[in-house]
């Protein structure tokens, strides 16, 4: 399978109105979701109960929430967040988001706004 993070045909969700998110693959025999993320502002504060998520930085400057305070977010960065761990993004920022196992919008708890 390939799939391009450019084509304007994948599915998209906007869970708030600062963050689309496109996503890429999932697949629960491979154990894993990716998706694309686009954050110009703040994205709520979540966590996921059941997967382990990463987020990779692709573009722009933010950044990341986890560990309870703001990180700096820049290309390049690698951030792994343990399942039922607070997390977000804010700022200017795209990137990847892998979630293992797959993401289910049932396993995810906004914590704050």
């Amino acid at each position: 399978m390939i799939k391009n993070i450019f084509d304007p045909n994948l599915p998209v969700r906007n869970p708030d109105n600062h963050t689309k998110i496109v996503n890429l693959f999932s697949d629960q025999n491979a154990k894993m979701s990716i998706v694309k993320i686009e954050c110009s502002g703040d994205h709520y504060i979540n966590a996921n109960r059941i997967s382990d998520r990463i987020y990779y930085i692709t573009g722009g400057t933010g950044e990341v929430y986890f560990d309870g305070i703001w990180h700096p977010a820049t290309l390049g960065d690698c951030v792994y967040i343990r399942a039922g761990a607070a997390c977000s993004l804010r700022g200017n920022v795209t990137g990847l988001v892998i979630d293992s196992p797959p993401f289910h919008p049932d396993n995810e708890i906004v914590l704050a706004e």
